[in-house]
């Protein structure tokens, strides 16, 4: 990469989560700062623009978003200005109105998915998004026109974004991301084979995702509810603690007893449900690249998913997959998996090779393409 004044690049990564709540943006910012941490010419800084979780709970819950998104836009105007970079990166999409006060030819901002507007266009089989959240939707792809560049997970999501608003043809790039190191397997480390997991205790089926409509955690229970005669396994359902909505469709289905939920894993405990379970279910209604199906690969797990969004992109032909709603046949593919070792170890073998793609040597190169055309 070019290097410019003092021979260093400076890059800013402005950032819009709660800084004293760890999830996937977080996450984002940890990979860039480490794909570039090997670049001598380019020097890595983050600015936190967004209220901790703990002030906003300080507001009723009916006013928290509303200061959330105040807060930041108030950030961008007072912090954005007067910082020094070369590259100021925005890295979460959904807060995209803070393009317009990024400098001018020097910006570029990540979209990882455009599931509300597509919500707010009756795409999925949920109510459409609040007045207020649609005026906020449209503006903030609005305000994608001020950044230089923007950068996409998925070709899928790329796609999405332009149809949204036009005017950002020829400016969006796709840079797939990488598997975070931290979630791969050391180097020699022997993983269990089809046998162990299947011959454990309590074998289990994992579903890895949060309580967003479109991860579909009940399509999860009622997949399961499907199969469960025939697997003798029980169900992992992993991440925040089921909403209420989650809880009745288990109840109804008498299922508490063969569901057990894993709150808020680390990276640790993800590790290890991934090394044991005998497949991960995974039957989003939409993601803008999704990491869970790659993780479970590189540890030697089986996937079941759906083709929403960018999933087709990430699994290739490493998993089994159909359409979100066509539960019997991702029930079917279930089976399948649980009881024959050979589709097991074919989706094994195809997984290790389908991770590969997904480097973090391969995500620096795409990132640093994109930065050269700013610099």
């Amino acid at each position: 990469m070019r290097k410019v004044r003092n021979r260093i690049v400076r890059v800013l990564l402005i950032e819009t989560a709660a800084p004293d709540r760890p999830g996937s943006m977080q996450r984002y910012a940890d990979l860039i700062a480490l794909a570039l941490s090997t670049e001598p010419a380019i020097q890595v800084s983050r600015l936190s623009i967004a209220p901790t979780a703990a002030a906003l709970r300080k507001y009723p819950r009916r006013l928290r978003m509303l200061v959330h998104h105040a807060t930041i836009a108030w950030g961008a105007i007072r912090r954005l200005k007067p910082t020094d970079a070369d590259i100021f990166h925005l890295i979460d999409g959904s807060h995209g109105y803070v393009a317009r006060w990024l400098p001018r030819g020097r910006s570029v901002v990540t979209v990882h998915d455009v599931i509300p507007y597509l919500q707010a266009r009756r795409r999925f089989p949920v109510a459409s998004p609040s007045w207020s959240a649609r005026w906020l939707i449209h503006t903030g792809l609005r305000a994608l026109r001020h950044a230089t560049r923007i950068m996409s997970d998925s070709a899928a999501t790329a796609q999405d974004l332009i149809a949204a608003e036009s005017s950002l043809v020829g400016r969006v790039t796709v840079v797939p991301l990488a598997v975070p190191p931290t979630m791969l397997p050391e180097n020699g480390v022997a993983l269990p084979g089809w046998s162990e997991r299947r011959l454990q205790d309590r074998p289990y089926i994992l579903h890895l995702g949060n309580n967003g409509f479109y991860k579909n955690r009940a399509g999860v229970v009622r997949i399961f509810e499907r199969i469960r005669q025939l697997t003798k396994c029980r169900l992992i359902l992993a991440g925040p603690p089921p909403d209420e909505f989650i809880l009745s469709t288990i109840r109804e289905r008498n299922l508490e007893n063969e569901i057990d939920v894993v709150i808020d894993p680390d990276d640790s405990q993800i590790r290890s449900l991934y090394a044991m379970a005998r497949l991960l279910l995974f039957p989003s209604y939409y993601e803008g690249f999704g990491w869970p199906p790659l993780e479970a690969m590189a540890w030697g797990c089986p996937v079941v998913c759906s083709r929403g969004g960018s999933l087709p992109e990430v699994v290739g032909n490493a998993a089994l997959t159909a359409d979100v709603d066509d539960e019997p046949e991702l029930s079917a593919h279930c089976i399948r998996v649980l009881s024959d070792q050979t589709i097991a170890d074919q989706l094994v073998a195809a997984g290790h090779i389908q991770v590969r793609q997904f480097s973090l040597e391969r995500f620096r190169h795409h990132l640093l393409g994109v930065y050269r055309g700013l610099v």
